[in-house]
């Protein structure tokens, strides 16, 4: 079990490349924190503020971001694969290049987001707010992609 960090806040907070896996930060106010390239395996962040908050290359496999504020957050690069999203406010986010691989994004808001090069494989969508029909072309979970050779 990881360091119990709820309600607690980190507004401003510079911990990149910290180990907060497993840490419980429920309702935790992060905005425009840093926490670019760290350890955040299964970390419980529902409900937490990080608006504006730097997690770029930071591991967030199966973390708990349910109902939580990372509009305009910039997840460059993050592994966000079996991550549950659920009714995230991700509005305006920064997700290129991020793995989204079997997250959950079940009424998740990602207008305006940046989904360049993102990995939505077998990412649940159901009822996700896209900017554009475009954002819909990253490829679905039962997708298929052809060879050209």
């Amino acid at each position: 079990m990881g360091a119990d960090l709820a309600y607690a806040d980190l507004r401003f907070a510079v911990w990149s490349h910290a180990n907060l896996s497993e840490a419980r930060l429920v309702h935790a106010s992060l905005m425009s924190a840093d926490l670019a390239d760290s350890q955040l395996r299964e970390v419980n962040l529902s409900g937490s503020t990080l608006s504006g908050t730097r997690l770029m290359r930071s591991d967030l496999r199966s973390a708990d971001l349910t109902g939580a504020e990372p509009d305009n957050a910039r997840l460059t690069g993050a592994n966000l694969t079996r991550a549950n999203l659920t009714h995230a406010n991700l509005k305006g986010a920064d997700l290129a290049g991020a793995d989204l691989q079997g997250a959950n994004l079940t009424d998740a808001d990602l207008t305006h987001a940046n989904l360049a090069g993102a990995n939505l494989r077998g990412a649940n969508r159901t009822r996700t707010k896209f900017t554009t029909e475009e954002d819909w072309s990253i490829p679905a979970p039962d997708s298929t992609e052809s060879s050209a050779g």
